[in-house]
């Protein structure tokens, strides 16, 4: 019988799956065949390192940032866990429960690490196992390894580089250009824009409005009281379409605003993430500690600048297992003429804007910053050996 954390933990992993093939599939090249040796592969620091032409070390310093890009995505799809969790899942489902689409890719990544100079006998022995993730066994021979082999080498050892790893986390900057839910903010804004047009029209007929108004005094008295009349109601729906454009004009650029808000505060938390992972897992405890420069361009910031952006201030430190605690916040809120907003940038890298109706968001601040009161239990011990070790 399996116990409750055993439950939970399978709980997990059928969550986990249902998302894992879509976000490997959005790393890298160079991130997502690191987890296929370490984890699909099952091989050890070593063997990674060997198959990607590093040391041990930098194949671990490899895994665990590819975890952390791995675990961002799956936050993305709703699910939260560490990438300490993620791992011990993958590790426990290696294989058996191994994405199907990535099957190929593994199988790859074998055969690339016997062409790097491990020779066809260790190869042949990889290759005599049950090809497990494709769901039927496969036998190689020698002839196919020697047609194979040497071509997957050096495509391997070609796109390995310290380089190209710069280069993929510049594309991942660039590529959130599209803010999501983008696209859906954009078919509204079109609808008010054609809104827009069609009253921009009915003001153009304002002259012949006038002409109306210039014949009337030719008319009889009966006549011109309806015409007037008639002429009364035009009139007011010219001043309500004015209106309505003024309206739809300052709510089109209130959205716009927004999207460009939340553009920007979504590559600070990409940003924030990067910084940890550069500092031993450490978040940034203040604006300043991060070169902005580096990471958001001028066009970012020329219409939101970077000053109307702050870190959320907490009664202690953050640690990456939280992710729904505020990083980031704008410093001041925003009115549409019926409610307030602020955007908030979360420890996952995720953005949020809130509505309130009196622009007082201390209450829902409280329940997104860390105190005492709502450590993480596994983290109450860490803390305590740290103070410890600071005296």
């Amino acid at each position: 019988m399996k116990t409750d954390a055993g439950d939970h933990q399978e709980k997990t992993w059928e969550h986990i799956q249902s998302h894992l093939d879509h976000c490997l599939q959005e790393l890298n090249a160079s991130d997502r065949e690191t987890l296929l040796l370490r984890y699909f592969k099952e091989s050890n620091l070593k063997d990674v390192g060997q198959a990607l032409g590093v040391s041990e070390d930098a194949a671990q310093k490899r895994v665990r940032r590819a975890l952390d890009k791995l675990k961002i995505l799956l936050g993305r799809q709703g699910v939260a866990l560490s990438a300490t969790s993620l791992a011990t899942l993958m590790s426990a489902h290696s294989v058996t429960a191994a994405p199907l689409g990535l099957a190929a890719q593994v199988t790859s990544a074998t055969l690339a690490t016997a062409g790097a100079g491990t020779g066809l006998g260790w190869l042949a022995t990889q290759l005599k196992m049950p090809l497990t993730l494709m769901k039927t066994p496969y036998m190689l021979t020698s002839a196919a390894v020697i047609g194979i082999g040497t071509p997957l080498m050096y495509q391997y050892y070609s796109i390995h580089t310290l380089k190209a790893e710069q280069r993929d986390v510049r594309a991942q900057l660039e590529e959130l250009g599209d803010v999501p839910g983008a696209y859906q903010d954009w078919l509204r804004t079109r609808g008010e824009i054609l809104a827009l047009e069609k009253l921009q029209q009915e003001l153009e007929d304002k002259p012949r409005l006038e002409a109306q108004v210039a014949s009337l005094k030719s008319d009889g008295a009966e006549r011109k009281r309806a015409q007037l009349a008639r002429l009364n109601e035009a009139q007011a729906q010219l001043q309500d379409a004015a209106s309505k454009k003024e309206e739809t004009i300052r709510n089109i650029e209130f959205r716009d605003h927004q999207i460009k808000v939340i553009n920007v505060m979504k590559h600070m938390g990409l940003a924030a993430r990067i910084y940890a992972n550069e500092h031993g897992d450490l978040l940034p405890t203040d604006m300043e500690q991060i070169d902005w420069e580096s990471y958001l361009k001028p066009e970012l910031t020329e219409e939101v600048p970077l000053e109307g952006f702050e870190y959320h201030r907490h009664e202690r430190k953050l640690f990456e297992t939280e992710p729904r605690m505020i990083l980031f916040r704008e410093v001041t809120s925003r009115f549409d003429g019926e409610q307030y907003f602020r955007a908030y940038t979360f420890v996952d890298g995720s953005v949020q804007i809130h509505a309130s109706e009196t622009d007082d968001f201390s209450e829902w601040e409280a329940q997104h910053t860390a105190t005492m009161d709502n450590l993480p239990p596994d983290m109450a011990e860490r803390m305590e050996q740290e103070k410890r070790a600071s005296r």
